[in-house]
């Protein structure tokens, strides 16, 4: 029946979306939350069994993921090992310090940028991290509250539980991640923030009738406000320059950021600010070849070859098998006249490229 059909399809869509983001593992959560919110029947166990399917779909991509889909040998997003990923006490102290931030973003959106600078917390007594431990307390005894004494406002539980669905897979408690605290991972938990938000001015409507102006007052300007954020947003975001220049704005010491901002000058053409941020790069980070390999394609553009030459040569000191660099090795050396050279960089191109 088309019951059936909708539960299958809804089954396809979820494999589809686990094999292009993982973050989609946490549908089977936010299902939960969404009988939660909707259901007349939420305390009793019978609205969640539809649910099943789609966790039997998680648990098996979980098996896959850490066997046959285990590409990398390694099941941690955090490649390197150091203070955060060897003690998960630590990851636990600072994923509560993550949350007053989180919250702070949520209502008051301002110095939008990624790459933020976030530390590793390895003391429990810190503001933050008890800020954030506070929360998670408050957090508890609002779900405990609405258990033991039904019917309460759903509206702060249906937050809570939406944001803790949405946001687990980034809190790197059990897997450690990349970084420690990025602002798109809000996106998702914001949809619970923003429908239960709702459901309290509908409420408060229903209660008080003399809200509704300075209700529709608070919206407006709040619609105003969040308008003309988006507006600066929009134009920080309109091309690569003025994104990775934003960035490095709030956090100058991101290699990977200049090394874009770089790239895209030379695109544009502008290959002195190109060289300038080049440079900079090789202060914080001198052992990427990409980055004397640019160099060495700038300066043979503007006849610089023996400048050329040397960048080249520096990328491959690097990394041996850089075969970009020894393919304009070659080229550069059969400008140069030079078939000697031309000839053996030649051959290492195509014996790197061929392996």
């Amino acid at each position: 029946d088309f019951t059936q059909f909708k539960m299958i399809t809804a089954l396809g869509f979820f494999v589809l979306a686990l094999m292009s983001k993982e973050a989609a593992i946490v549908l089977p959560a936010l299902l939960v939350s969404v009988i939660f919110f909707f259901e007349e029947k939420k305390w009793t166990f019978r609205p969640y069994l539809k649910t099943i399917p789609f966790w039997i779909v998680a648990l098996g991509y979980l098996y896959l993921r850490s066997t046959l889909l285990n590409f990398d040998q390694d099941f941690s997003f955090f490649k390197t090992e150091n203070l955060y990923t060897q003690n998960i006490t630590y990851r636990v102290y600072t994923f509560f310090a993550t949350l007053p931030n989180y919250v702070e973003l949520l209502f008051f959106p301002h110095d939008l940028h990624i790459d933020r600078k976030f530390s590793v917390y390895t003391d429990m007594l810190n503001a933050k991290v008890l800020l954030g431990l506070g929360l998670v307390i408050s957090a508890s005894a609002v779900l405990i509250l609405n258990f033991l004494r039904r019917p309460l406002l759903i509206w702060p539980a249906w937050i809570i539980l939406w944001f803790a669905a949405a946001y687990a897979p980034h809190t790197g408690i059990l897997v450690p991640m990349n970084s420690l605290f990025l602002e798109h991972w809000m996106y998702s938990p914001s949809i619970g923030l923003c429908m239960g938000l709702g459901a309290l001015v509908e409420w408060s409507l229903q209660k008080k009738q003399s809200l509704k102006k300075l209700t529709a007052v608070v919206i407006s300007i709040t619609v105003i406000i969040l308008s003309t954020l988006t507006y600066k947003q929009n134009r920080v975001w309109s091309n690569p320059i003025t994104l990775y220049s934003h960035i490095l704005n709030h956090n100058p010491s991101v290699a990977r950021v200049r090394h874009n901002l770089a790239m895209h000058f030379s695109e544009v053409g502008d290959l002195t600010r190109a060289l300038e941020e080049y440079e900079a790069v090789l202060k914080t980070q001198g052992d990427y070849p990409q980055t004397y390999h640019n160099m060495g394609r700038i300066y043979r553009t503007q006849g610089k070859l023996d400048l050329a030459e040397q960048s080249f040569l520096k990328a491959l000191e690097l990394s041996p098998n850089f075969f970009p660099s020894l393919g304009e090795l070659a080229n550069l050396y059969s400008a140069k006249g030079d078939h000697i050279n031309a000839e053996k960089y030649g051959e290492l191109y195509n014996q790197v490229r061929g392996q």
